[in-house]
């Protein structure tokens, strides 16, 4: 078990600052413990090319640790599950990372073979199942439109807190817990996912 959880260190709502550090880059990894974000990502997919990704995994063990020492919250972002994603969360979840975060999400699919990956490793490595956090990264306009059903899709308690009231709120009630974070693009405009989580954007 994870000897901090992140809510022990900040609640969701309050993640003001999330920053995505080269999966393979160790004086990058280093630095960042000190930068001051309040969750730290390891960027196994834009940041890392496919031939440094074997050392990227294995750097996610000790980097983790050094994160979690320094009262981060720690964060994995995997390629899609399709690719290299797989062997990336093998690596990720033996370390025990708080958050995990999957690209290119445009459909329900997407985050049920996540969520069953993860709960499948969770149980391997002792980890109590549901209790990684996951945040599909929807960054397309087919993504966009789907917002309503990916955010269902995943029954994980912890994200519920997370989801501000409105129509998230309406959202979770027709659906059950949800814990999906769902990371829309700035410029989306003002559709639902914006609405709904109020928590994170990224820029691509």
């Amino acid at each position: 078990m994870n000897p901090k959880r992140p809510d022990s260190i900040r609640p969701p709502a309050l993640r003001r600052s999330w920053l995505f550090v080269p999966g393979a880059d160790p004086q990058a990894l280093a630095a960042a413990e000190s930068c001051g974000a309040d969750v730290l990502i390891q960027e196994l997919e834009d940041f890392t090319a496919p031939a440094s990704r074997p050392e990227a995994r294995r750097l996610a063990a000790e980097t983790y640790q050094r994160w979690r020492a320094a009262g981060r919250i720690v964060a994995v972002r995997v390629n899609p599950l399709a690719g290299d994603g797989m062997a990336d969360l093998e690596a990720a979840m033996a370390a025990r990372p708080d958050v995990v975060m999957l690209p290119k999400v445009d459909r329900p699919a997407h985050v049920i073979e996540l969520d069953a990956a993860v709960e499948r490793l969770e149980r391997r490595y002792g980890i109590p199942p549901g209790t990684t956090e996951l945040a599909p990264n929807v960054e397309s306009a087919r993504g966009l439109n789907a917002t309503q059903i990916i955010i269902g899709t995943s029954r994980r308690p912890a994200w519920r807190r997370a989801v501000q009231s409105g129509i998230g709120e309406s959202i979770i009630a027709g659906s059950g817990n949800v814990d999906v974070l769902v990371v829309t693009h700035p410029h989306a405009g003002r559709g639902a996912a914006r609405r709904t989580i109020g928590a994170l954007t990224a820029d691509r």
